[in-house]
């Protein structure tokens, strides 16, 4: 029986042409998690499983360039608010890494160049946040159990389309608070608030993600450390997106 309120999902190769659908069950008071399914190569259903329960609010998340699946508790209530990573074939359980924050997370995203990864936040004043590994290991697999959890604050007015600002890094003090401290977009005066952050997608040295209720598209130059508001006001509210550019 497949998951009710599908959400955020990738999808895997696996040998000899067939691949595995991951998705998101976006239901609450612990009752999300995440399922996949297995398809031949001609299409067909030839397995199906669990890869997480008792988690809640498993919006979107991200697909890692090692072959993992980041799924993203939209929740903080409870201890919540966590990334958890995936095995697609269920071979190994499913991590929680409460060094990557714990807030209202919606997307997850990996730069393959440094295995640093972008997080977004749906909340009317959300942060953009960075997460840098302790050992990046990169051409393999980081160790996500430590690292340095950032938060972006844009320099200059507010942006037009077209416009591009610096952006500049700021550590959280304490990324895993509990439900009566300080949130994490509010530990660091000055971080700049993004209105419901949604999707996010790592194409050509950017990170492009969305925010639904401005309606608008960012893209993040990593190597320019500069914010661009790269569609202003769509006529609906993004969520998940993809970047194709160049014919990638």
């Amino acid at each position: 029986i497949w998951h009710p309120a599908p959400d955020g999902g990738g999808v895997f190769p696996t040998g000899g042409g067939g691949w595995v659908y991951v998705s998101n069950s976006e239901r609450w008071f612990g009752a999300g998690g995440v399922g996949a399914i297995e398809f031949s190569p001609e299409g067909e259903i030839v397995a199906a499983r669990s890869l997480l329960t008792g988690t809640s609010g498993n919006c979107a998340g991200g697909v890692t360039p090692w072959g993992t699946w980041f799924s993203c508790e939209e929740n903080f209530f409870g201890g919540r608010g966590r990334v958890f990573e995936c095995d697609p074939m269920g071979m190994e359980i499913a991590m929680a890494y409460p060094e990557m924050g714990l807030f209202v997370h919606e997307a997850a995203v990996v730069d393959p160049q440094t295995h640093q990864i972008y997080m977004t936040e749906d909340r009317s004043d959300g942060g953009f946040y960075r997460f840098s590994p302790s050992d990046p290991a990169l051409g393999g697999r980081p160790d996500l159990t430590s690292g340095l959890l950032e938060i972006a604050v844009v320099e200059g007015p507010t942006l037009e389309a077209g416009a591009a600002a610096p952006v500049r890094w700021e550590e959280i003090p304490n990324p895993a608070p509990s439900f009566v401290e300080t949130s994490t977009r509010k530990q660091v005066p000055g971080s700049t608030q993004f209105d419901g952050g949604e999707g996010a997608w790592y194409s050509f040295g950017s990170i492009y993600f969305s925010t639904k209720y401005d309606r608008n598209i960012w893209r993040y130059d990593i190597g320019g450390a500069s914010m661009e508001l790269f569609y202003k006001e769509m006529p609906f509210e993004p969520d998940n997106v993809v970047a194709s550019i160049g014919g990638e």
